[in-house]
């Protein structure tokens, strides 16, 4: 027999398997991969100047549950190697969601986009759709779990 509560636990887990599916179709950077990517070499305090990028949301960073190793996703940078313009506000706006959400968010189809968020990063076209995107996640997300 069924509960609720079983029902609401295999919908995450299928949820997270799906998420965790992506991350091969969006490949993600190790810390010392960005370090290098970066340029960050030659300083004692190379972590903490990585850190500090990720605390002033100028650069995306998932944990998945797992703190101490970090992943950071190539599709935040352009062909340029650098940080798409619109980076910086979608991750003030997705700070409350979990890293599992946010890159959820980022990866899965829009149909106001049509296309995954992460696949337009770069379009001048789609940036002011981003952030409208975005804040609909996140309310909705939040309303979600003020349901539960």
């Amino acid at each position: 027999m069924y509960t609720k509560k079983t029902t609401t636990r295999d919908s995450i887990l299928a949820s997270l398997k799906a998420i965790e599916a992506k991350q091969d179709e969006y490949p993600c950077l190790n810390v010392e991969e960005m370090l290098n990517k970066l340029g960050i070499n030659d300083t004692a305090n190379r972590l903490d100047i990585l850190q500090g990028l990720v605390d002033k949301h100028q650069l995306l960073a998932f944990n998945f549950s797992q703190p101490s190793n970090p992943r950071f996703p190539l599709f935040q940078f352009n062909a340029h190697g650098q940080i798409h313009e619109c980076v910086p506000t979608l991750l003030a706006y997705l700070e409350p969601l979990s890293d599992w959400a946010t890159f959820n968010w980022f990866t899965s189809f829009n149909h106001d986009l049509d296309a995954a968020p992460a696949d337009v990063l770069g379009s001048p076209e789609h940036r002011g759709s981003l952030m409208d995107v975005a804040g609909l996640y996140v309310n909705s997300n939040t309303f979600n779990s003020l349901k539960q």
